[in-house]
């Protein structure tokens, strides 16, 4: 009878573990479940970094910020595409925006100032000023960002609003900051090079040479090489290791104004052709040309591994299914060129 009784009682624990185990994977997969209604991205600006591949993803909840020269800031819902709130603050022109690791907006204008927003309220939560504008905000960790201004890259901290880093080397504007694992970061100039600084040091560790003109935008590729693209309407790879450039990809006619990538793409140029250009980095080749803006390409970024998002001198933002090559969406509702996007 003991017997019996100690069997059951084992089977009871072994029961109970399994109902336990049981739940535990039911919440899992309703985690996933919610999860698949969602789409995950890497952002050119996300978290402080340029397209990392997989290193960093974030859960994007269907609304894409965009910034113009109109001096507006506006949120549009993907799902409904329309907009669901314009934040105007700034006197300036607004060149670029961003996502704190908080989730508050950072938004740089030609008024030299940098401001954070809240972006359910569209209320300005603090104001910087700068001694120039700047083109370009990349997200540190210990709630930083670092900006240029003209010919120095900028380091500031937003707890208490101030400076605490300045690096210098170029010797003209610098006109894209991306950065890399390890507290590096990556410019390109109006001087025609690259620069890669390693923040804890405080100085330069390397410069690339090799464009024939202005550097206007970087990326990191999946693989771990460099990106870069010029106003000499040519992208450049680069070997991180050995800083020599491994290919140069042509095609564009004009400057070459940002990079994104995905799981499925190797690299996406937008240009001042007017064009968006999708390319196999192993053979150089352009695989796919996307048309329908009527003006420059600035601004691209990715939603999911198959749905792009472009801004325009046009004064407007396109919605791309990269699998076909056609414009899904077209966002009319800023009165100047769109200079920036991000998601939120």
């Amino acid at each position: 009878m003991d017997l019996k009784i100690e069997q059951f009682q084992l089977m009871k624990r072994e029961n109970e573990a399994n109902v336990k185990d049981l739940q535990a994977r039911l919440e899992e997969l309703k985690l996933m479940s919610q999860q698949t209604e969602k789409s995950y991205f890497v952002s050119k600006k996300d978290f402080g970094v340029e397209s990392f591949g997989t290193l960093n993803l974030r859960t994007v909840n269907r609304l894409l910020v965009s910034c113009s020269y109109d001096k507006c800031i506006k949120l549009w819902d993907l799902k409904t595409k329309e907009c669901i709130q314009t934040i105007e603050d700034h006197t300036g022109q607004i060149e670029c925006i961003n996502v704190l690791e908080n989730g508050h907006l950072i938004s740089a204008s030609t008024d030299n100032k940098l401001k954070v927003w809240n972006p359910h309220d569209g209320v300005c939560l603090k104001t910087i000023d700068l001694t120039d504008s700047a083109l370009n905000i990349q997200v540190l960790s210990g709630n930083r960002v670092a900006c240029e201004s003209e010919d120095q890259i900028q380091i500031w901290n937003l707890n208490d609003d101030t400076c605490i880093q300045t690096l210098e080397g170029h010797t003209y504007n610098i006109n894209c900051i991306i950065v890399l694992p390890d507290e590096i970061l990556v410019s390109g100039s109006t001087d025609k090079t690259i620069k890669m600084w390693n923040l804890s040091e405080n100085k330069c560790i390397n410069t690339l040479h090799g464009h024939s003109d202005a550097v206007l935008c970087l990326l990191l590729l999946k693989d771990g090489r460099l990106a870069s693209g010029s106003e000499d309407n040519t992208i450049k790879i680069w070997k991180r290791d050995s800083s020599e450039c491994s290919k140069t990809l042509q095609g564009h006619t004009d400057s070459v104004e940002e990079l994104e990538s995905t799981d499925i793409f190797d690299l996406i140029s937008c240009s001042q052709d007017e064009s968006i250009k999708i390319w196999n980095v192993t053979s150089g080749e352009c695989i796919r040309t996307l048309l329908g803006h009527t003006d420059a390409v600035i601004c691209i970024i990715i939603y999911a591994n198959d749905l792009l998002a472009s801004a325009s001198f046009d004064g407007n933002i396109k919605l791309w299914d990269l699998a076909s090559g056609k414009c899904t969406h077209t966002l009319d509702g800023h009165h100047n060129l769109v200079s920036d996007l991000c998601f939120i």
